[in-house]
């Protein structure tokens, strides 16, 4: 009799275990991201050479590290800027676009033989996309294991052939790596499990921001949140990375930060007239045949849609609305800052009464003064 109540307490207790909240769905989630993931690849073996992967910003990545350390052709001991005078390789002939302490990061990879980064790439990116949805849903409040696993992974199924997604893993870029970093970073909780403050939050977007300039765009939103503490990691991780590149690579990083490469030519990065290039600038310059022609359209046409921006935008009291679009279509790293326009990368409005040089010759990024918003130009 023991027996017999024993063995229906053990096949209860299985049952129960596989109807468990979260248990089924992990499940389908398993299953979901799985034949996504074969998918991509049956794409991959099917679509031929530069059908799924062309990982020119990698080698990009791998020749800036590369140049940090030394290794020659790619560093030139008679440059001045040797990181910045690098011409690239091969027919696209890519410069390097990022700032001094993201070559310092990027001088890690560089140990890894390229054919065989590629391969970690494309892993290490499914893992960080899948990693930054993770993060994503403890934020929103998903405690159980088992129901925030199920989630992502149908999340990750979900958005995986989205173009950002599958156009950063084709190109080999750093972005979803990044915006893993930044979620995990942001959406701690204050206090560990022995009660320790995490004094730390920040940092992590702020070192991120050092090596990809688009996270800076936290700052002002957690000021604007009011989250005193975040926003100063933040930015002392910024400084810090700064630091660091004066510390190991003074040259290149006074030519970036003070001789105004970082506010130079967007054009280092492709033709603005590119198809990919999606924004107001890119558009008009398509239709006027050249940037030349284009630009006093386009500041005309900034102002007008700026100015109208800020007539017609309304807020709900004490709310905060962060707009977020990409006009490129995240092909290009480049960050650039440009009057207001419909593809302002971020704006924070508050409606609580209390909120009251020299020749650049070469940069990353392009950044223009004009009457705020800040345009992310890529991804």
């Amino acid at each position: 009799m023991n027996s017999v109540d024993s063995t229906s307490q053990g096949k209860s207790k299985g049952n129960l275990k596989a109807s468990l909240p979260g248990t089924r769905l992990v499940w389908a989630g398993a299953v979901a991201f799985f034949l996504i993931i074969v998918s991509w690849v049956v794409y991959a073996a099917l679509s031929g050479k530069n059908g799924a992967l062309q990982e020119v910003d990698l080698k990009v990545y791998w020749d800036g590290g590369l140049i940090v350390r030394h290794v020659t052709p790619y560093y030139n001991s008679h440059y001045y800027d040797p990181l910045y005078m690098w011409r690239g390789t091969g027919k696209l002939a890519l410069q390097f676009t990022y700032t001094p302490f993201a070559a310092i990061a990027f001088a890690l990879i560089s140990f890894i033989p390229l054919t065989a980064l590629y391969s970690v790439s494309v892993v290490v990116n499914m893992i960080t996309f899948a990693a930054a949805l993770w993060f994503t849903f403890y934020g929103l409040g998903y405690r159980d294991r088992r129901v925030r696993l199920g989630v992502t992974l149908l999340a990750a199924a979900a958005t995986f052939w989205l173009q950002p997604v599958v156009r950063t893993i084709y190109l080999g870029q750093i972005n979803l790596i990044l915006m893993a970093a930044i979620m995990w970073d942001l959406t701690q909780p204050d206090y560990t499990k022995n009660g320790k403050y995490r004094w730390w939050r920040g940092v992590a977007t702020g070192i991120a921001a050092g090596i990809k300039l688009t996270p800076l765009i936290f700052i002002p939103y957690l000021l604007v949140t009011r989250k005193w503490r975040e926003a100063a990691g933040c930015v002392g991780g910024f400084l810090g990375t700064v630091v660091v590149g004066f510390i190991i690579l003074p040259n290149d990083s006074f030519h970036w930060w003070l001789q105004g490469a970082v506010i130079s030519d967007g054009n280092r990065t492709g033709f603005a007239g590119w198809a990919g290039d999606q924004s107001l600038h890119g558009l008009i310059t398509r239709l006027t045949g050249s940037i030349a022609g284009a630009q006093t359209t386009w500041l005309i046409a900034c102002w007008v849609l700026g100015v109208r921006r800020e007539i017609s935008a309304t807020v709900i009291p004490g709310q905060v609305e962060i707009a977020s679009s990409t006009p490129s279509d995240g092909s290009v790293s480049d960050v650039s800052a440009r009057p207001a326009s419909p593809s302002s990368a971020a704006r924070a409005h508050v409606s609580q009464s209390r909120w009251p040089n020299r020749r650049a010759q070469r940069g990353s990024g392009e950044v223009r003064a004009g009457s705020g918003g800040t345009d992310t130009y890529g991804s």
